[in-house]
């Protein structure tokens, strides 16, 4: 009976990496390159709740499961960082406006409609956003 038991673990069956599908014989979850990719991605992103929170003087609090990434006395901040995220065509506005001691601003609505009320966002460089709130560097 004993030896049944100790060979119970003895033939598991091969699984591919849950990463990149290969069939590894040994686990490579530490070297495989997607898996590597997607710890990379995590780590980004947790160091970008980190810095905005030191931006914003605020508290990282994305750890914790909730809506907010960071929360400051006036905000609730969700983080987003990466290429896919960042709107290279707002970025562009931004940079075409005149640097003429005013704040680039763009202001982006959409079209809804009869009956519906339009929405719209505001766009504007991090570090001039601190400047007129205050700023903390």
């Amino acid at each position: 009976m004993t030896d049944l038991r100790s060979n119970l673990g003895a033939h598991r069956r091969q699984t591919p990496c849950e990463h990149c599908g290969s069939w590894p014989k040994t686990p490579h979850a530490k070297t495989c390159p997607k898996a590597k990719r997607a710890r990379s991605s995590i780590r980004a992103g947790k160091d970008w709740e980190r810095e905005t929170a030191r931006r914003l003087n605020g508290l990282r609090i994305g750890q914790f499961g909730g809506k907010s990434d960071v929360r400051s006395e006036q905000f609730n901040v969700q983080c987003k960082v990466g290429p896919s995220y960042f709107p290279e065509r707002m970025w562009e506005w931004l940079q075409a406006l005149p640097a003429d001691g005013r704040c680039p601003v763009a202001v982006i609505g959409d079209r809804p409609g009869s009956g519906r009320k339009r929405r719209a966002v505001i766009v504007l460089d991090l570090d001039d956003f601190i400047d007129l709130m205050g700023g903390n560097e």
